[in-house]
């Protein structure tokens, strides 16, 4: 068996993982079959014959998959380390508006942007009659002529 069937047969059984996960843990016991192999090859081993006894010296697959198994058991928490980050961006947005709105930029915003609305002592536009309009409730139409 050569190191990508190890690895391959490893993460079969470990179970739920991540693509980064699974990357990292591939190139972790890749990593660690190297690191064998090297030594061995220092010892007088043939590089194929040290890269074998490497993969062997490693153990079962099934068995250090289901090992692992158990170190990645928490793919919750994923879910929930997500959820944290959204939470997180919801909060900065609320607490960035609570800042623009009591620093009295909101204020000056809606003001230049708002409406006016005609108070008391203010010419109205009658909207019912084209061409006329009201001045403290007495009509006069635009074409008037004094």
């Amino acid at each position: 068996m050569d190191r990508k069937e190890y690895c391959d047969r490893v993460l079969a059984q470990v179970g739920r993982l991540t693509s980064d996960e699974a990357n990292d843990l591939r190139n972790e016991l890749a990593g660690h079959i190297e690191d064998h192999a090297e030594a061995l090859v220092e010892h007088g081993y043939t590089e194929d014959a040290a890269y074998g006894r490497a993969v062997a010296l490693m153990g079962a697959p099934e068995e250090t998959g289901r090992a692992l198994r158990r170190c990645y058991r928490g793919w919750w928490l994923v879910i929930v380390q997500r959820a944290a980050r959204i939470l997180t961006a919801l909060l900065c947005v609320l607490i960035a508006g609570l800042i623009v709105k009591s620093s009295g930029l909101y204020g000056a915003i809606r003001d230049r942007y708002e409406v006016q609305k005609p108070g008391e002592g203010w010419e109205r536009w009658n909207t019912e009659t084209p061409g006329t309009r009201t001045i403290e409730g007495k009509r006069f139409s635009n074409t008037t002529t004094l």
